[in-house]
């Protein structure tokens, strides 16, 4: 899914430089650490990262920790680290280099920070001028002279911050004044000729804090307050001809925005900001456009119908793409559409597919998700055909690849019980999940979670189990080294039999600051009483430091005062109106959670 320029430049920079003076694999028996009053928190050496900030320029070139230690997935490559951030980086532990001077490596900050801006004109390559005293570096076709190279020869060169990935050009610091400014890999170079003939002509960009954020933003709040929930007359029947509520954080309402849907399932959005709900049970799509814009769906439209389990949704290229439970079809499609302008196109023609065996409440794990990606190509979740057996349909508990014609197909990523969610984050875009995990071990195991994916990974199921994957005790026996070494721990964990499915990440969002770098995940929750877990709308931060605290409740209560559900949330989205739509399976509505100051 990452740009291989990347994945290039880092591999380049191993290979060129070391990125310390000093390896970092002899550990104490107790690790040093120093801690910062300035900031309350503190520097180990546990996994070599206070000698790396000593050995390399210490308070001078990264600044305060900003974080404690954290699990984090690096942007850049797609993979999960210990890591810890500070004013100006990332320090990352790499084991896989245990011993050696690259143990600690240095987060790709620069690179970070300008995805999505690629196409701006200081990002393009260049030819060489093969002027005097000005370097180029073909790998990323960018030159480095003046003050910056100096200060980028003087400090560390390429292993600290690796190659320019701009030229020289002017941009607003964080302060509000203009600098003249150059990306690197690591960072960013700073001119400031107020400090001319100085050691501080030049500044290292404040990356990590811009990262990161204010310190000072409260967490997002919780569900606290019982909000009644707006039901237009048309919509008053059913399950909602009783008042319902629902418990949202302060200053939050909810409405429906569309009902009479009965198994809405996953949702998207036109490129005209038309709403789309699949409803696969009935075997149709449904168009819920809102053209007056009163925040109530217009009379809903059966976009296509006779289709066979139609589940997830995706809008390219002229076309609505549809998962179903065998094969991927397209719609040929111009905004406004409310109905089919011409018959289906089979472009995946076989999708493994029918009976479950073992599975709970008659499942059959025949939901079919899809998204595509930053790199332009298609994805589908195909679930297990068994909660737990070792299958011989290869292409069954994992995520495919295809190209939008259908051609290319490919295992992407394995080991995926159920990743009924996918989804890109447009900060970064990475692929993510939410995995379903495997019943009968009890009711607090093993956790749900939800998770970047990456291209030929394992993620573990059926023969591992567990955030720590373990082997199964069922199937596992002789797995010890396959689990420790091959599959990838899952990053977020999420309560057992929480059954996350679709999500949102908060990007477009008109809500409050704490809300904005984050995503909202549905948790649909065990089919059997007590209700513990899921049955609810949940928002986890992104933001380095506050991700590891794990999802707050956001959006609580269809679980009645007498115990039974009478609503149950799905998929959700943002709006080109900001608000938030969620679609519900039980109720058969699309509800829509709005902010009330914005």
């Amino acid at each position: 899914m990452r740009r291989t320029s990347l994945a290039r430049c880092l591999i380049l920079a191993l290979l060129l430089a070391p990125l310390a003076t000093v390896a970092v694999s002899a550990r104490p028996a107790a690790a040093e650490e120093v801690y910062f009053p300035e900031i309350g928190l503190t520097l180990s050496d546990e996994h070599g990262f206070l000698r790396y900030w000593r050995a390399n320029g210490g308070l001078a070139q990264f600044g305060y920790p900003r974080t404690p230690e954290i699990r984090e997935v690096n942007p850049a490559d797609g993979r999960v680290y210990t890591v810890q951030w500070f004013e100006r980086n990332r320090f990352e532990w790499h084991p896989e280099h245990r011993g050696t001077p690259h143990e600690v490596l240095l987060g790709l900050l620069g690179a970070q920070a300008v995805i999505g801006r690629e196409g701006e004109a200081p990002f393009a390559r260049v030819d060489d001028p093969q002027s005097a005293g000005r370097l180029y570096f073909p790998e990323t076709g960018h030159t480095l002279s003046n003050s910056f190279k100096a200060y980028w020869e003087a400090r560390g060169g390429l292993a600290l911050y690796g190659f320019p990935i701009s030229e020289e050009f002017v941009e607003t610091g964080g302060d509000g004044k203009p600098y003249i400014v150059q990306y690197f890999e690591r960072n960013r170079f700073e001119y400031h000729p107020e400090n001319k003939g100085t050691p501080y002509e030049v500044l290292l960009g404040l990356l990590g804090n811009r990262i990161v954020g204010d310190p000072g933003t409260p967490e997002a709040p919780v569900a606290s307050v019982r909000t009644a929930l707006a039901v237009p007359a048309q919509f008053r029947n059913g399950p909602f001809a009783p008042e319902r509520a629902l418990t949202l954080p302060p200053n939050f309402s909810a409405s429906v925005f569309a009902a009479g849907l009965p198994g809405a399932r996953m949702l998207a959005l036109a490129p005209n900001g038309d709403l789309f709900v699949s409803r696969k049970d009935s075997g149709e799509i449904v168009a819920l456009p809102d053209r007056d814009r009163d925040g109530t769906s217009d009379p809903p439209q059966t976009f296509a119908s006779g289709l066979a389990k139609p589940h997830g949704l995706a809008f390219r290229g002229g076309y609505l793409y549809v998962a179903q439970e065998a094969s991927v079809i397209r719609f040929p499609y111009a905004p406004g559409d409310l109905t089919a302008r011409g018959p289906a196109e089979t472009i995946v023609p076989i999708l493994p597919s029918g009976p479950g065996v073992g599975l709970v409440g008659d499942v059959n794990h025949d939901t079919r998700t899809l998204v595509f990606g930053a790199d332009g190509k298609g994805y589908v979740s195909v679930g297990s055909d068994c909660d737990l057996c070792i299958g011989s349909e290869e292409r069954r508990a994992t995520v495919l690849q295809f190209d939008p014609d259908g051609g290319g197909g490919r295992i992407f990523a394995r080991g995926l019980r159920n990743a009924v969610g996918l989804g890109v984050d447009p900060r970064t875009g990475l692929l993510w999940a939410t995995g379903n995990e495997r019943n009968t071990l009890g009711p607090d195991r093993p956790n749900d979670f939800f998770t970047p994916l990456r291209d030929g990974v394992n993620y573990g199921w059926p023969y591992c189990v567990g955030i720590s994957p373990a082997p199964d005790p069922t199937v596992g026996a002789g797995k010890e080294e396959f689990c420790r070494t091959v599959v990838e721990t899952p990053l977020v964990p999420l309560p057992a039999r929480s059954a996350p499915l679709g999500f949102a990440f908060s990007e477009g969002a008109r809500f409050p600051a704490p809300f904005a770098n984050g995503v909202f995940l549905t948790e649909h929750g065990p089919f059997d009483k007590p209700y513990r877990y899921g049955h609810r709308l949940v928002f986890l931060s992104m933001v380095p430091g506050r991700q590891g605290a794990g999802p707050r409740d956001f959006a609580i209560g269809w679980v009645g005062a007498d115990g039974n559900l009478w609503g149950n949330p799905v998929d959700a989205i943002v709006g080109p109106d900001g608000a938030l739509y969620v679609s519900d399976d039980l109720a058969g509505a699309v509800y829509r959670i709005a902010h009330a100051g914005r």
